[in-house]
């Protein structure tokens, strides 16, 4: 079941991908980010939007990792732990 989530999760951020790059497509309208200590920076809203579907996904991927290695540390903990009270 778990992997049935993390593969829909997979294709749900490839189509969003797929809907920015359309959106950046179809919208050229300039948007300028006037960052503090650094030049003012002019992008396509659409290309923000297929920016912040990365980000998002490359997020989403450390904190599923991140869980995923504590999941196993807390399991390889109550298995060592077992065998210590078993002995």
């Amino acid at each position: 079941m778990k992997r049935i989530a993390t593969l829909l999760l997979v294709v749900l951020a490839v189509i969003a991908c797929v809907v920015g790059l359309y959106i950046s497509a179809a919208n050229r309208e300039p948007v300028v980010l006037d960052l503090l200590f650094w030049p003012a920076v002019t992008l396509r809203s659409g290309l923000l939007v297929v920016l912040a579907f990365v980000v998002g996904t490359l997020t989403g991927m450390v904190l599923a990792g991140l869980a995923a290695s504590a999941r196993i540390r807390r399991q390889q903990w109550q298995t060592a732990r077992s065998r210590r009270v078993g002995e």
